[in-house]
């Protein structure tokens, strides 16, 4: 009969990433430690001398271990300003290796080269159109290939054009709800075999609170944004007998570049302030616990559901 200590070898006892996936284990009597935890480990017992030669304990920078991403591999849409890039930098930080792409290839490099500096963490810049199916097929491909794997995927690829129903052309429509809602089907629909294979995966949809609620001049934003919400549901149902899960991102009220119009306008940003519970607009850094949630083992019995950061906007 297999013991315990036999079923466990192989597998970090901390973490619990097969030796696989963490490359090395230090092995012991009853299972093993990867590396990654014992550099965490590391990290929070090393002291360091103050001035006056008295020891203190050095504060930790990592996160708890079931937020780490170490050996990870990332993609966020849309990723080159605001949100995508406050996410990011979250899961960069975290430990994860990402890529970001844009339909601006160099804008995407740019940035991606910031990141880096700032996190000291690999992280590429990439130049495709989510809603074209052969550019979709080879951000992905290209993902596998330059990092040899890709684990987690952010839907975040998004435009809005706020205008009546009867300005809304078909041009209008097609552009918000293509970028939106059929971006994230064909970046999903590109990732997941290779997700599924593996047993492991991470699909966040960037929904909104348009997803649940609406307001004037956002037909198309809040058809789509809604529809990530059932393509997570589906997909979820599908994606869950393979150890992958699929949840939704719902921000409320950023200050982001898409919301300058409305940050511009100091009528309509404070009436949107004024039906905000917490009293201001978001940060996008603040969007940074939410994203390494989703995407990281903390979240790993959550699937085809959303989370909603937004204020107190949909309580209402």
């Amino acid at each position: 009969m297999t013991g315990f200590s036999d079923r466990i070898k192989g597998r970090c006892v901390l973490c619990g990433r097969t030796s696989e996936e963490v490359k090395k284990l230090i092995l012991g009597v009853h299972g093993g430690v990867c590396l990654d935890c014992v550099e965490l480990c590391n990290d929070i017992i090393r002291s360091v001398a103050t001035d006056d030669g008295n020891p203190t304990l050095k504060p930790a920078p990592l996160l708890p271990i079931p937020f780490r991403m170490d050996g990870r591999v990332a993609l966020v849409t849309g990723g080159s300003k605001g949100l995508g890039r406050a996410m990011a930098r979250a899961l960069a930080r975290a430990g994860a290796e990402v890529a970001i792409c844009s339909r601006n290839a160099e804008e995407a490099r740019s940035v991606a080269g910031q990141l880096s500096a700032e996190t000291g963490k690999r992280v590429e810049g990439m130049g495709a159109d989510v809603a074209d199916s052969e550019q979709a097929g080879e951000l992905i491909r290209s993902c596998e290939s330059g990092f040899g794997r890709l684990d987690i995927l952010v839907n975040n690829a998004g435009i809005n054009i706020r205008k009546p129903i009867v300005e809304m052309t078909d041009e209008y429509w097609d552009t918000i709800v293509d970028v939106n809602l059929k971006g994230a089907f064909l970046c999903s629909r590109a990732a997941i075999p290779a997700m599924t294979a593996r047993g492991w995966g991470r699909i966040v949809m960037v929904g909104s609170t348009m997803s649940f609620v609406a307001m004037p001049v956002r037909t198309a934003y809040a058809s789509a944004k809604a529809g990530l919400l059932g393509l997570t549901r589906a997909l979820a149902l599908e994606a869950a007998p393979y150890g992958v899960t699929v949840n939704c991102l719902c921000p409320g009220p950023f200050e982001t570049e898409m919301n300058s119009q409305l940050l511009d306008d100091r009528p309509v940003k404070d009436s949107i302030t004024a039906r905000i519970p917490l009293g201001r607009w978001a940060q996008p850094e603040e969007l940074a616990g939410a994203i390494v949630f989703l995407c990281s083992d903390a979240s790993s019995f959550m699937t085809g559901t959303s989370l909603v950061v937004d204020g107190g906007w949909t309580t209402q």
